[in-house]
């Protein structure tokens, strides 16, 4: 996974990468407690950023990313995590259809 920012590639380690999807992950399941808020977007000077996002580092205010997920990318996103876990009875799970009720 790499970021452009300022037409200069960023490098993640491995180490940043996992700590990038454990808390996309924590984020998305905290909105899915009403699903609305994982569609939830916002505008900014006519740019469209997603509500899902996190920074990192945290910590380190000079090499700070944002890095979101947008709303109709979060299935994507999850099916790509459960086929790189290589596990035969969750890849069961992929591609399942999810349909709202409204």
């Amino acid at each position: 996974m790499n970021y452009i920012k300022d037409k200069k590639k960023i490098f993640f380690s491995n180490l940043d990468k996992n700590i990038i999807v454990l808390s996309l992950i924590r984020i998305i399941r905290n909105r899915a407690f009403h699903w609305e808020n994982l569609h939830k977007i916002r505008e900014v000077n006519g740019k469209i950023y997603p509500r899902i996002t996190t920074t990192y580092p945290k910590k380190d205010i000079c090499r700070k990313t944002k890095i979101g997920i947008a709303p109709e990318k979060i299935l994507t996103f999850l099916d790509d995590l459960i086929v790189s876990i290589n596990n035969e009875i969750m890849k069961i799970y992929k591609d399942i259809e999810i349909r709202y009720k409204r």
